[in-house]
């Protein structure tokens, strides 16, 4: 059963002026995010992640997303509110550029794991390593692995990968630069087609894989639809509605099968909750989530 993708959310800032976000920071973003969705079942830009500009303008220190379990919906029955089970949570810390400097994201329960990541930044600002810590849920390290940067200039031109313990679908991402030093593309293993496109404020243009992505923005530059081309040739679209004030309140995917998330927003736009609802041919299943910040 095919589920909406969680991870292809954009948030909305609205203090650009007063927050720059540098082309540094948003290289820095989609590094740490890359190695992030590589252990992640999810693509780039993550959800939950606030743009840097927020992350600045709010003095956000650390986001959570919490994940409650899924739950089928009878036609006599309204869909649930609220958590009754953690099913997963996913964790951001930021430093004081916006930077993510600490990532978790695990099942809290008997037998789950916990993946820990924690990103190096240098004097000069940019992304220097990372590491990560396997966790069982008391905290035990049961694996840990780094990655080796290879730099040109003040350009990382790649991340590797150093141990083999874990099996991940990449192990090396290189990077293309743009003149104004910008990625414009990222390239996994030895793959000669790119994996990822972006545009110059960092936006994710395409996703190359199996499962194609194609992301399309409107003039307020805010995301407004991602084509997808399926594995086996099937298609469907994405639609993000937004507020008068830009900040994203749903999403519905039409295909072979419906889907629609649906945001409640706090006063400053960020969401406080939120609620999936997955329709295959009248089988109906929903899905609700969380989300806390640290100031």
């Amino acid at each position: 059963m095919r589920k909406l993708n969680l991870f292809l959310l954009f948030f909305v800032a609205c203090s650009v002026i007063l927050y720059p976000q540098t082309i540094k920071e948003t290289n820095n973003r989609i590094v740490a995010s890359l190695i992030i969705s590589n252990f992640i079942d999810g693509q780039l830009p993550f959800d939950f992640l606030p743009e840097i500009q927020k992350v600045k303008a709010e003095k956000i220190k650390a986001v959570e997303k919490i994940r409650g379990n899924e739950y089928t919906v009878k036609p006599s029955k309204v869909p649930e509110k609220g958590i009754s089970f953690i099913e997963k949570r996913y964790v951001a810390e930021f430093d004081n550029n916006g930077n993510i400097s600490k990532f978790s994201s695990g099942e809290y329960r008997y037998g789950g794991l916990v993946f820990e990541f924690l990103f190096d930044y240098a004097k000069n600002g940019n992304i220097s390593g990372a590491k990560l810590l396997v966790k069982d849920t008391l905290g035990n390290v049961n694996i840990s692995t780094t990655y080796e940067f290879k730099f040109e200039g003040d350009l990382v031109k790649e991340a590797k990968k150093t141990e083999n313990l874990i099996q991940v679908e990449h192990t090396s991402f290189k990077f293309k630069y743009r003149t104004n030093g910008s990625i414009e593309s990222v390239y996994a293993d030895s793959r000669t087609e790119s994996l990822y496109d972006f545009d110059e404020q960092g936006r994710t243009l395409k996703y190359n894989a199996a499962i194609g992505k194609t992301y399309s923005y409107d003039k307020s530059g805010k995301l407004a639809k991602v084509a997808v081309n399926g594995e086996y040739g099937e298609k469907w679209e994405s639609a993000y509605n937004y507020d008068k004030s830009g900040n994203l309140t749903s999403i519905k995917t039409t295909g072979d099968n419906t889907e629609e998330m649906k945001y409640t927003l706090g006063k400053n736009g960020l969401p406080l909750s939120a609620s999936f609802m997955f329709d295959s041919q009248g089988e109906l299943w929903g899905l609700n989530y969380e989300f806390k910040y640290k100031k």
